[in-house]
Parts: C-alpha cells; sequence; structure tokens
C-alpha cells in the first residue's frame, strides 16, 4: 500500500495552495491577434510569391539586369545605355541563350568586370 503525499495532505489541512494550483491560477497573457503572428507574416509572404509568379507567368520572355552601388556617379548613363543594348540582344527571339551570352560578353575587355 502507498503512503498518500504529505505535501499534498499539507497543503489541504493548511488552506495554502499547491505548485500546480498556484500554475494554474496564474494570469493569462492578453492572446496575440492572429495577424501579428509569425504565422500570418510567413502566409501573407507566400501569399505575395503567388501574386508575382502569376503576374510573371503572364509576362513572357523577359531580362533583368540588376545595377550596383559601386557604380560612380558619372557612369550611371554609360550603364544605362550598355544595359539597353545588352538587353535587346538577349531578348531577340531568334539567338539563342548561348549566342546572346558571346553577344554580351564579346566587348568586354578582361578588366570591364572586375
Amino acid at each position: 500500500m502507498t503512503k498518500p503525499s504529505n505535501t499534498l495532505n499539507q497543503a489541504a489541512h493548511s488552506s495554502k495552495a499547491t505548485e500546480d494550483e498556484k500554475l494554474l491560477k496564474s494570469p493569462i497573457a492578453e492572446p496575440i491577434p492572429f495577424t501579428q503572428t509569425d504565422t500570418w507574416r510567413v502566409m501573407r509572404i507566400m501569399g505575395e510569391f503567388v501574386e508575382g509568379f502569376e503576374a510573371l507567368a503572364e509576362l513572357g520572355p523577359a531580362v533583368t539586369i540588376f545595377g550596383s552601388a559601386r557604380v560612380k556617379p558619372g557612369d550611371v548613363r554609360d550603364y544605362i545605355l550598355r544595359c539597353h543594348k545588352d538587353a535587346s540582344i538577349l531578348a531577340q527571339p531568334e539567338t539563342s541563350a548561348r549566342e546572346a551570352i558571346k553577344k554580351v560578353f564579346a566587348p568586354l575587355r578582361p578588366g570591364d568586370l572586375a
């Protein structure tokens, strides 16, 4: 036969709350609105990806050229003109990707990409 727990009996006789009762009676924090949780944030970002991919699906062949923060202010116009030229080469429907890359990078000198 098992012995009764002394701490439970003492708490019952002394009208003191047990540790479990203290834990269960602790104040509950105010719930966070669902739209401010990480789960909602992930769902929102996923929705933005879906919208983006749906928009790109209807776009057809396209070229994206990213800029650089290292371009000197006086060189910006030259880079913009070069980007337009390269984009027009890459966008030609009869040109394969391999041929377009050769046309785009052929005029460059070895130090141009450094």
